[in-house]
């Protein structure tokens, strides 16, 4: 999706504005998605800690 959403801004097929706005929901919805799967490693961790075992 970025590579298209750059290829058409080289092509000139959309503004700038156009490609900034594209680039700030995605750079907010990528770090929207490595926080939840931090979240969700960081409780794995601690629910494999309070079992005392490694859960697989």
């Amino acid at each position: 999706m970025l590579e298209l959403y750059t290829k058409n801004l080289l092509n000139k097929n959309i503004s700038m504005l156009e490609y900034v706005d594209f680039m700030e929901a995605y750079r907010s919805n990528k770090q929207t998605v490595l926080s939840a799967k931090k979240e969700l490693t960081m409780q794995f961790e601690e629910l494999q800690y309070l079992v005392g075992t490694d859960i697989q």
